[in-house]
């Protein structure tokens, strides 16, 4: 039986997805007895360097970083820019999210019944066409008849875990500066009452830890004929609500986590007094 070596080419490496599918192919077997990954390839747009990440990635001698590409340039630049990679074409992962599911429109009537899947149908019209992931889909697909190159979209809704940068998106941060300001005003175990509404309180999420998702973009990679133009969602365990998830994380704060009472504040209301 023949086996293959093959290049991984992740296009934002330092998200939270793709540094996890930068690690998780730096650490694939590199075997003679399987199909292997011999080469890691990261682009990024902000400047990072090798030399700044962990003594495990400044000495993997499989991952190349090269940080500036800018897909926002012009094509051309760009094209110069790519031209080590050119050869890369055996399958391609296009990794969509949530919005493909109308998370972000269920006051609109969208039907949402987690724990999501793929089976999912597209979202209706006039709010479809505001879908972009629908948009890539379509273009990768258009792209790739005729060619050597097969692809799959994984579609996971909200995901956990590690960027070797600040995210804007990272919601974590976000919630751990909030609760480190109540903490440094209030005493231990002061009560911290959930900043949203009781819908947003218990509603389910279908989320992955960015490890799984990254291992499934590696066997996707190397499966072709078991995903090739399909959609799967890859999630992490059962669904969870905030309310089962908010007390542990003001815990960690030496807080309590309690649910939102009509006639408390919530904790953007107290900033804002």
């Amino acid at each position: 039986m023949a086996y293959n070596e093959y290049t991984t080419l992740v296009f934002g490496t330092t998200g939270i997805s793709g540094w996890a599918v930068s690690i998780m192919t730096t650490r694939h077997p590199s075997t003679k007895a399987s199909n292997t990954i011999s080469r890691v390839i990261g682009l990024t747009n902000r400047a990072l360097s090798k030399e700044s990440l962990s003594a495990e990635s400044r000495g993997n001698k499989r991952w190349d970083l090269h940080s500036g590409i800018d897909l926002e340039q012009d094509a051309d630049a760009v094209a110069e820019k790519l031209e080590a990679v050119r050869d890369v074409d055996q399958f391609w992962t296009l990794q969509t999210g949530g919005k493909a599911y109308g998370v972000e429109l269920l006051d609109k009537g969208i039907k949402y019944n987690p724990p999501l899947k793929e089976s999912a149908p597209p979202i209706p019209e006039p709010w479809a066409s505001n879908v972009f992931y629908y948009a890539q889909y379509d273009t990768v697909k258009l792209l790739s008849e005729g060619k050597r190159w097969e692809f799959c979209e994984i579609r996971p809704d909200a995901f956990i875990g590690f960027v070797p940068q600040n995210n804007a998106m990272n919601l974590v941060q976000a919630i751990g500066l909030w609760l480190a300001m109540v903490r440094s005003f209030e005493e231990l175990g002061t009560e911290v009452v959930f900043s949203g509404d009781e819908k947003a309180y218990k509603a389910l999420q279908t989320n992955s830890s960015q490890d799984i998702l990254a291992q499934f973009h590696v066997y996707a990679s190397l499966h072709p004929d078991v995903v090739s133009k399909k959609a799967p969602n890859i999630a992490d365990g059962e669904v969870v609500t905030w309310e089962q998830v908010c007390p542990d994380i003001c815990h960690w704060s030496g807080l309590k986590g309690v649910e939102r009472n009509p006639l408390t504040k919530t904790g953007a209301e107290g900033v804002q007094e």
